[in-house]
């Protein structure tokens, strides 16, 4: 009998240390820079050598780099993208970009802070979620393929990792384009 008591003494301890073994980890929050907006929008308008519209916007990095070689998992993520959509709209409407554009083109810079050997194109979920950002503030409508050419990725210089903390700058520039054209000609 006395055995069975001890059993019984013994497993409330158990379960309680085979629980706080089984305690899912803590996730890590996302890295997140400061607010979107602690500088005003860079931006610039003219008019392109085919005499088509352009506009370009500057949004310092809000979040880090989203890749798409990543693994990480789509909570994670959540933040991120949430942070860079949020920031391309809150630029756009800083630079009072006009709204309802029937069809655009966007070629996408990324600025980076660490000077090492990248692939450029991997830095497209960023750049989705930018444009996402930018069809929240009505640029246009939708960013489907009958609408919006692009985002053509490259790659621009560095930028000083003291000027933009929170991992470097992405440019959108946007061209207008007619409903004939498919291409954009340098």
């Amino acid at each position: 009998m006395a055995s069975v008591q001890q059993a019984l003494d013994l497993l409330p301890s158990t379960l309680a240390a085979s629980a706080r073994k089984a305690a899912p980890r803590k996730r890590r929050s996302p890295r997140l820079a400061a607010p979107a907006l602690t500088t005003r929008a860079e931006h610039t308008t003219g008019v392109d050598n085919r005499g088509r519209r352009t506009w370009t916007i500057q949004i310092p990095a809000p979040a880090g780099w989203i890749n798409a070689n990543g693994r990480t998992d789509t909570r994670a993520l959540g933040p991120i993208v949430k942070a860079w959509r949020e920031a391309a709209r809150l630029y756009a409407l800083q630079a009072k970009l006009p709204r309802g554009l029937a069809r655009v083109h966007v070629l996408a810079r990324c600025h980076f802070v660490v000077n090492r050997r990248r692939d450029v194109g991997n830095s497209y979920p960023t750049a989705k979620a930018a444009v996402d950002g930018l069809v929240d503030y009505g640029l246009i409508a939708d960013d489907n393929d009958d609408i919006l050419l692009g985002p053509d990725m490259r790659r621009g210089p560095n930028v000083d990792k003291k000027a933009y903390p929170g991992g470097g700058l992405l440019v959108l520039t946007i061209t207008e384009l007619t409903d004939e054209e498919d291409e954009v000609a340098p």
